[in-house]
């Protein structure tokens, strides 16, 4: 579980299925973690979910094909975003 504002989540749930150990900081994860979070920026840039431009910042990605700083995820796009939500209702 990737989660920006708080901790970072990856248990073995063969064994620890009750998720009681975190292990996404542990160094023998390293290679794992970079493959799930490099999957999980492909899957929403794939479907379509602006929100991986912010993985960008937070996790080395690799070469992206755009500008990470012209992301549109300012506030600015923010307060755009939410007049467009509120005229199309």
């Amino acid at each position: 579980m990737v989660n920006p504002e708080s901790v970072n989540e990856l248990y073995d749930l063969e064994l620890d299925p009750d998720e009681l150990h975190n292990r996404f900081e542990h160094p023998e994860m390293r290679q794992l973690r970079e493959r799930l979070i490099a999957d999980l920026y492909r899957r929403l840039r794939d479907r379509g979910d602006n929100f991986y431009h912010w993985m960008t910042s937070m996790y080395d990605i690799g070469q992206v094909d755009y500008d990470p700083s012209m992301s549109g995820l300012d506030e600015g796009t923010h307060q755009a975003a939410g007049e467009r939500s509120v005229e199309e209702q």
